[in-house]
């Protein structure tokens, strides 16, 4: 009974925390989370906030109890993602292609 009370709850919205531009949106209702991009300028490429934002959904669903996450977009994007950003690989120097390097790169 517990359970089936648990898996009708209304949903838990997480945002990340201020200081790091949003682009990942976690929900948690029941059983089931869902992580979803939210840089449709940037055609949810996988960039280093991306990756850092949604280890940190996988994390709080983990935490939450939930039995199954998924991965998704915002309605009516024309991509799911673009892959990885360019922007974080290593240039042929081995210099960071941006500011910094990337933890994803090595």
């Amino acid at each position: 009974a517990a359970e089936a009370a648990s898996a009708s709850a209304a949903p838990v919205v997480t945002l990340i925390e201020a200081g790091k531009r949003q682009v990942v949106e976690i929900k948690v209702q029941g059983f089931v989370g869902t992580i979803m991009m939210c840089n449709d300028a940037k055609r949810n490429a996988f960039s280093t906030d991306v990756c850092d934002q949604m280890r940190e959904g996988i994390r709080r669903c983990c935490a939450a109890g939930v039995r199954v996450i998924v991965l998704r977009a915002r309605p009516g994007v024309k991509v799911w993602s673009a892959g990885h950003d360019i922007r974080d690989f290593k240039r042929i120097d081995g210099s960071a292609a941006q500011t910094g390097s990337s933890k994803f790169q090595d």
